[in-house]
């Protein structure tokens, strides 16, 4: 009996393991995400790719829409934070906005893969953002 028992718990196990790291992308629990690209952009020079730490961007993200907060992963003091002041799912995506000190940002989220695409806008520039989370 139990040979048969461990095999059934085994696969459960693995299921439940399965379904945590695909497709939980939905808002329902925290993530960590990373910025890997991003374009810099204005009216006088156009569009530039540029390093997420050379605009002072964070290298790691911790989106909660449960709570309604976007904050930068680190140590110490003086980490920042954003509210998400809207976000919904829409056909398998994920979308969220905020603002704040006269700029607006969005994203979309794959609600499968957890691939990532925004922006943010302000007087005269766009940054576009592209990057990828995982369930934290």
């Amino acid at each position: 009996m139990m040979r048969r028992v461990l095999p059934a718990l085994l696969l459960v196990a693995l299921l439940s393991a399965a379904a945590t790291l695909a497709g939980n992308f939905d808002g329902s629990v925290p993530l960590i995400c990373a910025i890997t690209e991003v374009l810099e952009c204005d009216e006088a020079n156009g569009c530039a790719e540029r390093l997420p730490e050379e605009l002072n961007l964070p290298e790691f993200i911790r989106m909660d829409a449960q709570i309604r907060m976007i904050r930068e992963v680190g140590e110490g003091e003086g980490l920042r934070e954003t509210q998400i002041l809207h976000h919904e799912s829409v056909d398998g995506s994920l979308l969220m906005y905020g603002g704040e000190e006269g700029r607006v940002w969005s994203m979309v989220m794959n609600q499968e893969t957890g691939e990532l695409s925004g922006g943010i806008a302000g007087d005269g520039f766009t940054l576009v953002l592209f990057g990828s989370c995982m369930v934290e």
